[in-house]
């Protein structure tokens, strides 16, 4: 269960840098369009550049991720530790969860590119599947049991699924009681 958690975080830390990445990409192609349809507004008018320059200043603002991606990346730096622990971690993993959804659905508002949208509902997908996984683990610390607080349950879990079923109906049935 922590080795799954992990790659989750993995991956959500992996579509982060990719955002990272393409953000400053679609702040010169929003400078681009608008000098452009400047232009063609203004066909024979020369542009005053600084009016276009404030004006893309205040998009890029708008469009600035950069706080919400090192968020996002410090809340998947604190599940990797979580892990790391001999703590129960499903709860906290499941708040973590929630604000990195947050972190994500602000980046997917702030967003207009069709990259970054897709990006963005990668994460959310990635980020879903950890609270799944985090709902797992906080089922298992609800117990208290020795082997599920030291190592995540990876011996229990079988035992588990022997006298409840499948994880994918026990984490339904527990969808269905919270």
């Amino acid at each position: 269960l922590g080795e799954i958690i992990g790659a989750l975080c993995g991956r959500i830390d992996e579509l982060r840098l990719a955002v990272r990445e393409r953000s400053p990409e679609v702040v010169a192609e929003h400078h681009a369009k608008l000098r452009e349809r400047l232009q063609n507004l203004l066909d024979a008018v020369p542009v005053d550049e600084q009016i276009l320059a404030r004006e893309i200043a205040v998009l890029a603002d708008r469009a600035d991720v950069t706080e919400e991606i090192d968020r996002l990346g410090a809340h998947v730096t604190h599940a990797r530790e979580l892990l790391a622990g001999d703590e129960a971690a499903g709860r906290t993993l499941d708040f973590l969860a929630q604000e990195m959804l947050r972190e994500v659905n602000t980046i997917g508002s702030k967003s207009s590119d069709a990259d970054l949208a897709r990006l963005v509902i990668d994460m959310k997908s990635t980020v879903e599947q950890l609270k799944e996984q985090a709902a797992w683990l906080k089922m298992l610390d609800a117990y208290d049991h020795p082997i599920a607080t030291h190592n995540r349950g990876k011996d229990l879990i079988p035992r588990w699924t022997a006298l409840v079923g499948d994880p994918q109906t026990v984490a339904a049935r527990i969808k269905e009681y919270q």
